[in-house]
């Protein structure tokens, strides 16, 4: 037993020396080591570039989420804004509306609603007032119920659609105020 032992222990002497000065084509040669730096020279500059290249994207993607931030601040201050002049321009009407604010008008029964009337018709339309005065005429009508009018003085104000009237027989649109309390409401006059 003893004999084994001593056997084993040769052998684990020799397999360790062995393995200490390498086995053959394990070794790396110059060239080996040569190809090995080139490769890891070439994975840290792909790893730069693409680091590099995770930047620009991290920024433009940061810079268009800012706009983007900027555009809704933008609508949510167009919506308030537009909200405010709804507020003013309903109370500025409150004193013009009546309980049927189109019964004094001969041949109302004809009457459209703007809503029902193509933009395109509607454009270049003059308006007329309760007193027969003309108003001005309709530059745009916008998707919140707007009415813009051209008026007479050069300016430009805006009048909501429920205040307006179409004719089709006469071509014309109608409004249930006149000139003076629609320039009023411009000015917050009364």
């Amino acid at each position: 037993m003893h004999r084994q032992l001593m056997v084993s222990a040769a052998a684990l002497i020799v397999m360790w020396a062995a393995a200490q000065a390498g086995t053959p084509g394990t070794t790396p040669t110059p060239a080996d080591r040569a190809a090995t730096e080139r490769t890891s020279e070439e994975s840290l500059a792909n790893a730069r570039a693409n680091a590099s290249a995770d930047d620009a994207a991290r920024r433009d993607f940061e810079a268009k989420q800012a706009e983007v931030d900027r555009e809704r601040a933008a609508v949510a201050a167009d919506r308030a804004a537009y909200a405010r002049e709804r507020i003013a321009y309903d109370h500025a009407m409150a004193p013009f509306r009546g309980p049927h604010p189109w019964a004094s008008f001969d041949g109302r029964t004809r009457f459209r609603l703007l809503a029902d009337v193509p933009t395109g018709q509607l454009q270049g339309l003059r308006v007329v007032g309760r007193d027969g005065d003309q108003i001005g005429r309709i530059q745009a009508v916008d998707p919140y119920g707007r009415v813009t009018l051209h008026i007479r003085t050069g300016e430009t104000l805006w009048v909501d659609a429920e205040d307006l009237r179409y004719d089709p027989a006469m071509r014309k649109v109608y409004s249930d105020l006149t000139r003076h309390q629609i320039v009023a409401m411009r000015f917050g006059q009364r």
